[in-house]
């Protein structure tokens, strides 16, 4: 092995870059020297927190425009400066999961099959059956729905509610 090579394969400290040796007090699992291990600041969060409004609002506008790694980039440069250096960069699965959300959101045009999976998704987090007829007549008066369009929303909850209670 070169001298290169072994250099390489040291293990160092992901704070300050030094050297981890065995029996001084470095923590080799934690990838940390004995002046960082008990550092607060050294501590990584284990996931990264979830996107903010603002943030959600940015991917919605510009997923289609972009490619996936650069809004990315963008999302975690801004990341960087608003929480600083501790902050956890956010991840190509978590952008994915959102951009995924926005379209499910955007395929429910009105179409019955849109229509079945937003009720079932209602039924497995526990919303449907917390619909009343109460909350079907606010909902119309609000909303200004005509008579019409206020029976067919009551007559669609109530049967999805019937289908499978």
């Amino acid at each position: 092995m070169t001298a290169l090579h072994a250099v390489a394969s040291e293990p160092r400290c992901r704070a300050c870059g030094c050297r981890l040796t065995d029996g001084v007090g470095d923590d080799l699992t934690k990838l940390l020297c004995r002046d960082h291990k008990n550092d607060p600041r050294s501590r990584v969060p284990k996931a990264p927190r979830a996107f903010t409004q603002a943030e959600k609002s940015m991917i919605a506008r510009l997923h289609q425009h972009m490619p996936t790694a650069q809004l990315l980039d963008i999302l975690n440069a801004r990341l960087a400066i608003d929480a600083g250096a501790a902050a956890v960069p956010f991840t190509v699965a978590q952008l994915q999961a959102e951009v995924d959300a926005i379209a499910a959101t955007a395929a429910s045009d009105g179409d019955w099959a849109s229509l079945r999976k937003l009720l079932a998704t209602a039924r497995r987090s526990g919303l449907l059956r917390s619909i009343t007829a109460q909350v079907i007549d606010d909902f119309a008066v609000i909303w200004k729905l005509s008579p019409a369009q206020h029976m067919h929303v009551r007559d669609v909850i109530r049967n999805a509610q019937e289908d499978r209670s």
